[in-house]
């Protein structure tokens, strides 16, 4: 289950709070996350017109452009592992049908 937090306020009233630093960073690891992609997705079309007009992977434009996507993909995954890690455990909690 989730954790709550019990805040004392100013006139002896207790309020419960949600986490929310966990909504946050899954928000921010969502955003990066789709960020990186649409970047990579960007590159490759364009070494794949590179590589229509004829330019060999070998070239330099396409060579670093290889780079960079074959390093997107890595944080790309990296950002997916994370995700994982933060969803997984609260997923039985948000696909639950009490009825």
């Amino acid at each position: 289950m989730q954790k709550m937090h019990i805040l004392e306020m100013k006139n002896n009233q207790t309020q419960t709070i949600q986490p929310v630093e966990k909504t946050k960073r899954l928000q921010m690891l969502m955003s990066s996350k789709n960020l990186l992609v649409k970047q990579r997705a960007a590159l490759l079309c364009s070494t794949k017109e590179y590589q229509n007009i004829g330019l060999s992977d070998k070239d330099l434009i396409l060579k670093a452009q290889l780079v960079v996507i074959k390093e997107l993909t890595k944080q790309i995954d990296l950002l997916k592992q994370k995700l994982i890690l933060i969803i997984k455990p609260i997923y039985p909690l948000i696909t639950a049908t009490n009825y």
